[in-house]
């Protein structure tokens, strides 16, 4: 399948219909995915290579969006995409901003691509994980391993001619450690565009083993409201869930979020600055390009504690009257592009991280992240942490076990005191919406906290 020969025909397809306008997204990509359970395969390894086609249609303001993985039904995609536009009950119209089209065929260049790693050294990798997580108390080790490698193209009626290739990989340990009814567990994720993100990771994974263990033995934090340091994995986290999806704006003009009719004015502490940025180089979440073929950007969100921008697609910026950030993604080639985040970040500040723990004197340094939630209409979040150290006296003190930990976006925000200096690794995840996945790093730096919410213990 020649996705370059396809585009073109689709194409072509859509200026015969006189069709306002029409992308393509289009991929032809050889995956691995894998889960080893105590480094045994529990379920059949997932390898081979897949193909698929996404077509947008926008006529007389009209969306329609198709998608298919078989050949034989791609020849009438155009046509079917028009037809699910002219049927589109919404009477909103949806309308582009405009932006200069993109002739670029680009590789993501990495030190160990993908491809040239065989099926044996993956799971190679997957046996020196589970091996490196395993001592006395730890009874469980689960490792998932996914990569992808191959060419994905954007091509539109504007002229846009985009071609990509390259890969990306990841792999996550979960490590469960159990002694009589007690249960405790830890995560460690690794990825990157290249097999070189696994060089010299065993010893990460074996600290989270090892903590896993230690929490056994570790008592709850007490509840109430208190000061506390956040680590980068948890600052991360209140940048990309309790900011970042309150800055995305088709939240903010469906009327969900908070941050509605707030730029230019105080959201935070002037201690505060968030930014998203996909041209952070070899970042998890970083891209040259967005699913619209909107080049990447740094998009300052708050600066001293003052809201700047939001995230945009092409179409939220129309209606705001704002410029695009190339922030319209999409998972694959199956998904329409909505607005997500790329790397979300707390830009640092002039605190070293002992700095921080000193001048919260009594509280907690709260670690790792479990999950949660945020409602971006409220404000309100309540996020989950894997681990405690006690603040007493401004030194840590013991190890507790992990905690939830909430609050208001606002009042959270404007109780920040400081922030470490900027630390350039991000922790990686996916981040979920609307039914749709995609690559989003996180971090920043140590993050302080006045009168925050903790749940423990009574």
């Amino acid at each position: 399948m020649n996705i370059q020969e396809l585009a073109n025909t689709l194409l072509k397809q859509a200026e015969s219909l006189r069709v306002d306008y029409t992308d393509v997204r289009a991929s032809l990509v050889n995956s691995t995915n894998f889960l080893l359970h105590n480094g045994k395969f529990e379920s059949p390894m997932i390898s081979g290579e897949s193909f698929g086609v996404g077509v947008r249609v926008i006529h007389k303001g009209k969306l329609g969006f198709y998608s298919t993985n078989d050949v034989s039904a791609c020849s009438d995609a155009v046509k079917v995409a028009l037809k699910l536009a002219r049927a589109n009950p919404s009477k909103k119209k949806v309308t582009l901003a405009d932006i200069k089209p993109v002739k670029d065929n680009y590789v993501i260049k990495a030190k160990k691509p993908i491809h040239k790693v065989s099926v044996d050294e993956k799971v190679k990798l997957a046996k020196e994980l589970t091996r490196a997580a395993q001592c006395d108390l730890i009874r469980a080790v689960d490792v998932r391993y996914v990569d992808g490698f191959g060419d994905s193209l954007f091509y539109s009626t504007e002229g846009a001619r985009i071609i990509r290739h390259g890969g990306r990989t990841v792999a996550t340990v979960g490590a469960t450690a159990k002694s009589g009814a007690k249960i405790e567990q830890t995560r460690e994720r690794f990825g990157g565009i290249g097999f070189e993100v696994y060089k010299n990771v065993t010893s990460q994974v074996k600290a989270k083993a090892k903590l896993a263990c230690d929490l056994l033995k570790a008592r709850m934090p007490k509840g109430g409201i208190f000061n506390a340091v956040l680590d980068l994995e948890g600052a991360g986290v209140l940048a990309h869930e309790a900011v970042g999806h309150a800055c995305e704006a088709d939240i903010v003009v469906n009327n969900g979020s908070v941050l509605k009719d707030m730029l230019g004015k105080s959201i935070g502490s002037a201690a505060v600055s968030i930014s998203d940025a996909a041209t952070l180089k070899n970042q998890w979440g970083s891209y040259k390009y967005d699913s619209e073929g909107t080049p990447s950007q740094h998009t300052k969100l708050i600066v001293n504690g003052k809201l700047k921008n939001y995230l945009h697609s092409r179409a939220t910026a129309a209606e705001l009257k704002q410029k695009p950030t190339g922030n319209a993604r999409a998972q694959g080639y199956m998904c329409v592009p909505i607005v997500r985040m790329s790397n979300t970040f707390f830009e640092g500040g002039n605190y070293s991280t002992t700095a921080l723990i000193n001048e919260t004197k009594n509280g907690y340094l709260l670690g790792g992240f479990r999950g949660g939630q945020v409602n971006t209409l409220s404000g309100d979040f309540t996020f989950a942490c894997e681990s405690v150290r006690e603040i007493k006296n401004g030194d840590l003190g013991i190890l507790l076990k992990g905690c939830t930990f909430g609050g208001s976006i606002l009042g959270t925000l404007h109780n920040v005191f400081g922030c470490s200096k900027f630390n350039p690794k991000m922790d990686i995840g996916m981040c979920g919406k609307d039914g749709q996945g995609v690559p989003a790093g996180t971090g920043g730096g140590y993050v302080g906290i006045k009168k925050l919410h903790i749940g423990g213990r009574e």
